[in-house]
Parts: structure tokens; C-alpha cells; sequence
């Protein structure tokens, strides 16, 4: 992994201490906390942003999730220079000054054929700290949710659904920030489906709409089949066409937030309000 990616100090792990069993009175401890984003040039550029602010915006969150005790759960690719590079650096400092979790502190569930660009040197170093695994349909797949438009025609968006539902599944609480639209006429954006699937699950939703980009397009969809301007594929659209309704749904169960603040501590002030009871 490169060198050179900005971490939590060391100071910041050995005030919260080390996840070794036990709820320890931290507030997300125990929580899974699923993080979806992607970024858009065209809507960050207006904005003053590159597809990078994205990327360290989401690896701080990961790092604040994981100091509150919870586990962070991603579905991103592992890239040079990506977030699960960073938050493979990132692990590797909490190990330095942390004994083994009991639990992950990352979770990244990739869609079949997907893999890591870690050696084995590398795996072996994460050890207990990320989990790494990959999903493929039928396998976490739960018949009782489809897509819109019924099972997905090719290999490939099979696969990447029955990832999204895992991710979905298994999380408390699922934040989604920026997301470009599809270009794919046979897949579906990833801060879509993932955020369809956790408001189907009544799952608590973020979106966080500041970097504008599909978790925006999710906030402002109000009722009915409505086109929603920027969305050229219609496999988006048909998602879309649900959402007002799911949106509504879950505003009046307090399972919908939607926040345009830059700062990471929003989020966190919102998932503890949420998560945290009183």
C-alpha cells in the first residue's frame, strides 16, 4: 500500500482505546455503520471540489465511526490511492497501539469476480481488522427483494445486487454521499440501489447532499413517476420512480436525515441522536 495517506494520530486511538470485547461506553459501539459514495466531476466541479474532497471526506467519517466503536462496512474497490487503501494504512496504525478486536473495524464485501490488490504479506497484516469478502448471486441473496423491474438480466448486476442487499443487511445505519448516475444500460448507481434497499429494510438513511450528485437527485424526489433531471438511464429512473414514496415512508418513522453540511462532525452528530439512546 503507498505511503503518505493521512491518518487519525495516534493520540486520538489511545484516548478512545482499543476495541477488546465488551461494550466500553462508547457510543456507536457494537454498530455497523455502511458508508456509499461516488463521486461526479460535473456536479463537484460547480461546487469548487475534485473527486478527491469525496474520498477524504469519507475516509475521515470511517476514522471518527471506528474511534466511536463501530465497525464501517464498504463496498468500494481496493485502488491506488483509494479509500480502502487509506483505510487499510488506517488499520495498520490502530494495530500499532490497539490489541486484536473483537470485531472488524472495516468490513469490505466486494461483487464477484472482485478482489483486493493486497499481497498476502498484506492480507495477513490486517488480520482481524478488515474483513474481506466477496459475494456472488444467489449467495446473500433474499428473495423477498427484487429490483424494480424484477431480477437483474446480466451476471454482472446480479452479482452487484447481491452484494448491495449484504451491505445493506448487515449495517445499523447507512450513509450516502455524492454518487454519479449510472452509464450503464444493464447496472444501477450504487448511492441508488444501496439507499433504495435500505429504505425498503426501513434501515436508517442518511444523505448527505452537500457534494450534491445522486443522494441529492434521492432528497429532492418527491412522489409518483417523476423524471428526475440528469437521469439518462433508465434503470436509475426506475428506481427513482419509487423513491418518493420510500422517502415519505421512512421521513415518518425518523429513518430519514438528509444534512448539506461539509463538516464530518454533522454526520456524527446525527448518527448518535439516532443511534445513541437517551
Amino acid at each position: 500500500m503507498r505511503e503518505g495517506v493521512i491518518l487519525c494520530s495516534l493520540d486520538e486511538f489511545r484516548i478512545h482505546g482499543g476495541r477488546t470485547g465488551g461494550d466500553d461506553g462508547r457510543p456507536f459501539w457494537g454498530r455497523k455503520i455502511g458508508i456509499t459514495c461516488s463521486a461526479d466531476e460535473s456536479d463537484l466541479s460547480p461546487l469548487g471540489f475534485s473527486k478527491d474532497a469525496i474520498n477524504d471526506f469519507v475516509i475521515d467519517l470511517s476514522r471518527r465511526v471506528i474511534a466511536l466503536g463501530g465497525t464501517v462496512v464498504l463496498g468500494h474497490k481496493w485502488h491506488i490511492g483509494g479509500i480502502m487503501e487509506a483505510l487499510g494504512k488506517f488499520a495498520l496504525a490502530y494495530k500499532a497501539v490497539n490489541a486484536t478486536p473483537e470485531a472488524p473495524i472495516v468490513v469490505n464485501y466486494l461483487a464477484h469476480p472482485d478482489a483486493p490488490e493486497l499481497s498476502q504479506t498484506e492480507k495477513v497484516e490486517l488480520g482481524n481488522y478488515i474483513r474481506i469478502d466477496s459475494t456472488e448471486w444467489p449467495d446473500h441473496h433474499d428473495a423477498s427483494y427484487l429490483p424494480p423491474k424484477g431480477k437483474p438480466d446480466s451476471k454482472r448486476a446480479r452479482d452487484l445486487f447481491a452484494n448491495r442487499e449484504r451491505l445493506v443487511g448487515e449495517c445499523d445505519a447507512r450513509i450516502v454521499i455524492g454518487g454519479r448516475p449510472t452509464s450503464s444500460t444493464r447496472s444501477v448507481s450504487g448511492v441508488l440501489e444501496e439507499s433504495w434497499l435500505a429504505l425498503k429494510r426501513e434501515k436508517l438513511l442518511i444523505c448527505s447532499t452537500g457534494f450534491n450528485g445522486m443522494a441529492k437527485k434521492i432528497a429532492e424526489t418527491k412522489s409518483g413517476r417523476e423524471v428526475v433531471a440528469g437521469t439518462k438511464v433508465k434503470r436509475d429512473q426506475d428506481y427513482l420512480d419509487e423513491m418518493g414514496g420510500l422517502v415519505r415512508r421512512a421521513k415518518d418513522k425518523g429513518l430519514f436525515l438528509e444534512t448539506k453540511e461539509f463538516a464530518v462532525g454533522a454526520l456524527i452528530k446525527l448518527l448518535d441522536e439516532k443511534l445513541t439512546p437517551a
